[in-house]
């Protein structure tokens, strides 16, 4: 089949505590390969407003499910969209993909795993754009993308290659971020901390995060943010719980605290630490306030670590990865 198109599934649902960052994901190689003169379909459940203009601005068409992600009736919704869109490749992104769905799909599947975790069975190729991604758990996959050089970021971030940070001698702004909905509350845990701190702090509301929030009057509360990039771009240290925004932040060369809550993101967070690109906060269900304000006044008044975090992170993440995942499934087609 000579085509450039592509069908993208993430497991993503609204208001669950995970799936836009899959999504991101998608949003970001979708955007790659329409760049490219191909095209990209999304299928999903119906998405927050943002993120419905992020994939409009990315050239990449949306068609909604209500299927649970993983299921015999996705698999046959997804396999019936990837005969009508002509697609050469299915993507999936997440952890709730069945074996049994994947198996009714009759294109050849892409797969983004995480250290092992993932929509890997009847999988022709897998990507796992992480630190220390190893080949072993990948055996029975033909083709493997492995390592930072293939985190795929979406152009807001990609715009800015090139540039090169130099942080600020003294620290004045504070940004924290923690996912679409923030199901462990880290969010007031961090307004408790700029209750504790004298710098500025930013606060990004995720799209399903509805919660209302009492913020101190050092600290903004921003909802549903598009443009992550300007105000990553402002903050001095970052506060987030590890994910897609770490490699986000890291490309941006943002310094960078982080939470973590999987094994996998564990194993992320502390190597990562362990090489000077971030700081490890540890778990985040047992997260304090006055912890978190203790780490965040130690790295705001650290401009050497700063430094050094921002210059680790950018050697890191080249921002390229999109594209070079889209080299291979057009030459594979």
């Amino acid at each position: 089949m000579r085509t450039s198109a592509i069908l993208l599934r993430p497991a993503f649902a609204p208001g669950g505590a995970t799936g836009l960052g899959h999504v991101a994901r998608l949003l970001a190689l979708g955007a790659a390969l329409v760049a490219r003169g191909g095209k990209a379909t999304l299928l999903a459940p119906p998405l927050p407003a943002s993120w419905t203009l992020r994939a409009r601005d990315a050239g990449v068409a949306l068609a909604t499910t209500n299927a649970e992600p993983g299921g015999r009736d996705d698999g046959l919704e997804t396999r019936d969209l990837a005969r009508r869109t002509q697609s050469a490749w299915v993507v999936l992104d997440g952890y709730g993909f069945a074996p049994d769905m994947s198996a009714l799909i009759d294109r050849p599947i892409a797969a983004f795993a995480d250290y092992g975790e993932g929509p890997i069975a009847h999988a022709a190729l897998v990507i796992d754009a992480n630190h220390g991604a190893r080949e072993e758990p990948y055996a029975s996959v033909p083709r493997r993308l492995l390592g930072l050089a293939f985190v795929p970021l979406r152009p807001e971030f990609t715009a800015w290659r090139g540039r090169t940070r130099a942080p600020r001698e003294s620290a004045r702004e504070v940004l924290c971020t923690f996912g679409g909905s923030d199901p462990w509350r880290l969010t007031e845990i961090a307004l408790a901390a700029a209750a504790q701190s004298e710098l500025r702090f930013s606060a990004l509301i995720g799209a399903d995060n509805t919660r209302a929030f009492h913020a101190p009057p050092n600290a903004a509360l921003l909802r549903d943010v598009r443009d992550l990039p300007k105000d990553a771009e402002r903050a001095d240290v970052a506060v987030i719980a590890a994910g897609t925004t770490l490699w986000e932040l890291l490309f941006l060369q943002t310094p960078v605290l982080s939470y973590w809550i999987s094994a996998a993101q564990r194993t992320i967070v502390e190597d990562l630490a362990a090489r000077g690109a971030c700081r490890s906060l540890g778990d985040a269900r047992v997260a304090r306030a006055a912890d978190l304000a203790l780490a965040i006044g130690e790295l705001a008044a650290n401009a050497e670590d700063r430094a050094r975090f921002a210059r680790a992170g950018g050697a890191l993440v080249d921002g390229c990865g999109a594209e070079r995942i889209t080299d291979v499934l057009l030459e594979a087609r």
